[in-house]
């Protein structure tokens, strides 16, 4: 008796099931409308086209997100899809943007390249004021695997926006990882420790008036920074007024090889 039961019940189970599988596809909840939001530049057509016809070939009770993710593989540019239905015939995709932080310098050509040393296509003109890598030729796979550069890619990628945009270039130097502001020192990190530190610490610096004329920053030690000075009056730092900041007070200090700049206290 109890056999029968169970297999009963199994048996209506197994019906509701395959009744819901045919349900959820039914022409009655086919997607009708697709807005595609988040993404910008020049690839918005393309995408918007083919997210919307990958779409509509889905029902608002089963959307296949792999199926959406399938359709714009292509476009590097895309990190990811944030998607809902809006029932009974509406879907819904943000695209999530992968943003590059960098562009890769190939024999004159520019690449944008993203945090995680990936290769950004699609975007146009918008990463001509970006900072600089630069490598011997096109990387055959679709990111960037080097030390090196991945070294360089952490650390615009924590450097504040109003820094950021007056960057020229990350690279290696005598000093370890050097930042080279556009108009201003080159600025010697070392290594990737410590990032936020150093940063603040290059902020301070550079926002103070006594920096002027810095023929380096050196923050490789951020709670003792050090600025090597020239004449101010050959070797102005422009961007070092605009920039807003706070901390304590620079003095000049003299050491056995040149004067240097570092916080007071």
């Amino acid at each position: 008796m109890k056999v029968f039961k169970l297999g009963g019940v199994l048996a209506l189970v197994a019906a509701l099931y395959g009744g819901w599988l045919m349900l959820r596809d039914a022409p009655l909840f086919r997607v009708e409308k697709v807005q595609v939001t988040g993404l910008s530049g020049p690839v918005v057509p393309a995408v918007a086209t083919r997210l919307e016809e990958a779409g509509r070939g889905m029902t608002t009770t089963h959307v296949d997100i792999a199926g959406l993710k399938q359709a714009v593989a292509a476009y590097t540019v895309i990190k990811g899809l944030a998607v809902h239905t809006e029932f009974p015939h509406g879907l819904s995709i943000r695209v999530i943007e992968r943003l590059p932080v960098a562009a890769l310098v190939v024999g004159g050509v520019r690449l944008g390249i993203a945090a995680d040393g990936a290769i950004v296509h699609g975007l146009g003109g918008s990463i001509q004021s970006l900072p600089s890598l630069t490598a011997g030729e096109i990387p055959t796979t679709k990111a960037l695997s080097d030390p090196a550069s991945l070294d360089a890619l952490e650390v615009l990628d924590i450097a504040p926006a109003v820094l950021r945009r007056v960057i020229a270039r990350v690279g290696q130097g005598p000093q370890g990882l050097t930042v080279y502001l556009r108009n201003g020192p080159p600025v010697y990190f070392g290594d990737t420790s410590r990032l936020h530190a150093k940063w603040a610490s290059t902020a301070r610096v550079l926002g103070d008036p006594q920096s002027l004329g810095a023929a380096y920053l050196d923050v490789r030690l951020p709670d003792r920074p050090a600025a090597g000075v020239n004449d101010p009056a050959t070797s102005a730092m422009s961007s070092a007024g605009a920039l807003e900041t706070a901390g304590a007070p620079l003095v000049v200090r003299q050491t056995s090889n040149q004067p240097s700049i570092s916080t007071g206290g």
